[in-house]
């Protein structure tokens, strides 16, 4: 099972990690949104070890020019951190020792995609046309990235956007975001569906992670509504047995013995 994956679940359970043996092992929290550190590789943006500490995993962006040896040189320096990379399409194979790829293009081959052996997350738009939207649990993907670029502070048209998508699809929703979100903001991101934040290393100091990491630590832990709350209003199939019209039909007969 991909790393990515099971940290998700983790996360969604709110599950606690001990410690240490026996009755005296200490037990740390796991944070309810993941967070990943986003850069390119180019070598000049690479986590440093305070970061690498801070951070749930990595996401490597690349493109049709990132050379192999950039790439493999980027990778080396994460050690045992987990990371994926980012690109426009799936490669032909996948990055040597990746956990999960991030594409762009719905363009992309369905035989690409056909390699159950690797974990695809899907980037797609806000403005998606909502007959799109309704179809996206249907794809042969892990999970879906939303992308909120060049934005310094969160609104509720933001959040209505991100909950379209959110309550569609029984699948984790990512953020990708240039800066580190308000503290007061982690809370509604949650609660709209948000799984995972993906956050540009080189726009935030090590002491801004140190900051969410605590946040989101110590975010008072909430039931798992996750099943109750993201059904999808717009599909045919969210009535419950309790709504059926089970009023007997005037053509029956009723034997009053």
């Amino acid at each position: 099972m991909s790393l990515l994956l099971d940290k998700l679940d983790r996360a969604a359970e709110r599950f606690v990690q001990p410690l240490g043996f026996g009755g005296s092992a200490k037990r740390e929290p796991v944070s309810p949104i993941l967070v990943l550190g986003a850069f390119e590789a180019n070598g000049g943006s690479q986590p440093q070890k305070t970061k690498k500490e801070l951070l749930d995993g990595a996401v490597i962006r690349t493109t049709n020019t990132t050379k192999k040896s950039v790439l493999e040189k980027t990778t080396k320096s994460l050690g045992d951190l987990m990371f994926g990379t980012w690109s426009e399409s799936p490669q032909a194979a996948l990055t040597k020792g990746a956990d999960f790829e991030i594409f762009n293009s719905p363009l992309t081959s369905l035989a690409v995609l056909s390699d159950n052996d690797r974990t695809f997350i899907m980037n797609i738009e806000l403005s998606l046309d909502e007959g799109l939207i309704r179809t996206i649990d249907v794809l042969p993907v892990s999970g879906f990235i939303i992308q909120l670029n060049n934005v310094s502070q969160l609104t509720m048209e933001h959040l209505m956007q991100i909950g379209r998508i959110s309550t569609a699809t029984s699948k984790p929703v990512f953020l990708h975001l240039s800066s580190i979100p308000a503290e007061a903001d982690l809370s509604s991101l949650r609660d709209v569906g948000i799984a995972a934040l993906i956050v540009e290393l080189e726009n935030n100091s090590d002491d801004a992670f140190m900051k969410l990491n605590k946040a989101l630590k110590n975010m008072p832990q909430k039931p798992n509504e996750r099943e109750n709350r993201k059904v999808n209003s717009s599909s045919p199939y969210t009535l419950s047995k309790d709504t059926t019209d089970v009023t007997p039909d005037n053509n029956d007969e009723w034997d009053d013995d």
